[in-house]
């Protein structure tokens, strides 16, 4: 576990600095380790470093298909990730897709997963 957040903390570093290529490296680093440890939040960290990542570069186009995963898997995550996928498809020249889904979004955001169950 230490080395997992060790990492992550290294990653945002690279990601401040300016550096997205380190930042994107210890990003993958840092989910590997945090899979092979059992970390129940190293894909979602994953995500959000990858995200960073890809805002700097200007290529949030790219992670549709990556969000949409994200959105399928964790479906509590669905009001703030339609957000990001709107942004990520707004970025990427699809401004009908990113409309769309501003329009139909009636999910309210939570962090907190527990309080989507029974």
């Amino acid at each position: 576990m230490l080395n997992w957040t060790l990492t992550l903390y290294l990653g945002i570093r690279a990601l401040i600095s300016g550096d997205t290529d380190r930042a994107e490296q210890l990003a993958e680093e840092a989910h590997q380790l945090g899979a092979d440890s059992g970390q129940a939040d190293a894909t979602l960290d994953f995500g959000m470093q990858l995200t960073s990542v890809s805002i700097q570069r200007g290529t949030m186009g790219e992670l549709v298909p990556f969000i949409e995963q994200m959105i399928a898997e964790a479906p509590y995550l669905a009001g703030a990730a339609t957000a990001v996928l709107a942004f990520a498809h707004a970025e990427g020249d699809r401004l009908e897709e990113a409309a769309g889904l501003w329009r139909s979004s009636r999910t309210p955001v939570s962090i907190f997963p527990s309080t989507h169950y029974g």
